[in-house]
């Protein structure tokens, strides 16, 4: 069994953890409202990540800030904070030093509450969103009518120490969230896309992780019957993308000779992609692949099928990325002995392709109830899960 670790842990920071600095305030729930203008604290070391958390202005006359990347217990140089002004100006500063995001006058209105969110990823690239009164969903804090950009780049500050906020009276904070953001992603957990089951600890060839999707991509067979794909035999981890590309491009010739034959064409014996397919034409009027046809003599009757395990991995576009393939025999196995065996992954208590052809009839899967691995006829149909490179 695995340690899993968690790279992105949703973090509460209660407001009765807070220590009330130069203000005085009164607590109920989740929420605290100032009572004499100052400021309050919690410890809270992480600099990157995304921070949220409800604000209420009291008074229109009043200056609400919020430090959330603070390098003590007040409201000073060193850390960068969002407010709003008696003008009821949001700013999102460099404290005490720049203002990067400014808004419009009157952007907000007093004695509504907000919800703020404040992303920074790990290229300090700040993003600043507001929710509330008329902004009904997540909506990017603009600066039309006043300065600066959003996201904005700012890379001053990379450490933290404390959150702090500074209220008037009648000011309101509360419900305060903050998920960290780790320089690397952790076995079992979230990856960019999908689910992290290998780090091989530093990129090389443009990757360090591997990652699985979340669900199974199908139930299908590996390919037509009694075709050899060459070099589609790679098993080690790493291989099975180009295994994917190979078998993606020799399908891609026959879809391409299919054609030419559909219209009375002849294969001219040329490679296709670099690959030499010079009997592509002869297998195909014989009948020998593909399978599905509606008359072995009528070539222009043919139904070509799409669906196999490659094909579904490599058109796959899930969590914004489409850059998915069929993992090697050890990617598949390296994802039963990490994720399935732990209970992360939501696999399918069955049978799995993996990418690694044996012969022109067969190809490697694993049961991924016990782990063992086995080949098994492409024809038959089995459950796929797509896996990526980042």
């Amino acid at each position: 069994m695995i340690a899993l670790q968690n790279n992105q842990v949703l973090r509460q920071l209660h407001v009765n953890n807070f220590t009330a600095g130069t203000g005085t305030f009164t607590i109920s729930g989740n929420e605290m409202t100032c009572t004499g203008a100052g400021s309050t604290s919690i410890p809270q070391k992480f600099a990157y990540g995304t921070w949220e958390f409800d604000w209420y202005k009291g008074n229109n006359a009043n200056l609400l800030v919020v430090e959330l990347i603070a390098p003590g217990v007040n409201i000073e140089t060193g850390g960068y904070n969002i407010a709003v002004s008696a003008s009821n100006i949001i700013y999102f500063n460099r404290t005490l030093s720049a203002n990067l995001i400014v808004t419009k006058q009157d952007y907000i209105v007093s004695n509504v509450t907000y919800r703020i969110r404040i992303t920074r990823s790990k290229a300090n690239v700040f993003t600043v969103y507001i929710k509330g009164d008329t902004f009904t969903n997540w909506t990017l804090v603009s600066v039309y009518g006043g300065s600066g950009t959003n996201p904005v780049t700012n890379a001053t500050y990379t450490t933290s120490n404390y959150f702090v906020a500074d209220l008037d009276a009648g000011d309101k904070i509360g419900n305060i969230t903050f998920k960290p953001y780790f320089d690397r992603y952790l076995i079992g957990q979230a990856g960019e896309a999908g689910i992290v089951f290998y780090d091989k600890g530093s990129y090389s060839n443009g990757w360090r992780y591997l990652e699985c999707a979340t669900a199974d991509t199908g139930n299908i067979r590996w390919c037509f019957y009694n075709v050899n794909i060459t070099n589609a035999n790679g098993t080690s981890i790493g291989t099975g993308k180009q295994n994917t590309l190979d078998i993606v491009s020799y399908l891609n010739a026959w879809r391409t000779a299919r054609i030419l034959i559909a219209n009375g064409g002849t294969w001219d014996g040329n490679p296709i992609d670099g690959v030499d397919y010079t009997n592509v034409q002869t297998q195909l009027l014989a009948g020998k692949s593909p399978r599905v046809y509606t008359a072995s003599s009528n070539p222009t009757g043919w139904i070509w099928e799409t669906n196999n395990c490659a094909d579904i991995c490599d058109n796959l576009i899930r969590g914004g990325k489409s850059d998915w393939y069929l993992p090697s025999k050890d990617e598949l196995n390296l994802m039963y002995t990490i994720l399935k065996v732990n209970g992360i992954g939501n696999f399918t208590a069955g049978y799995y392709w993996s990418s690694t052809q044996i012969d022109s009839t067969s190809a490697n899967l694993q049961y991924l109830v016990n782990g063992t691995q086995s080949n098994y006829s492409k024809e038959n149909n089995f459950y796929v899960r797509a896996i990526r490179q980042f």
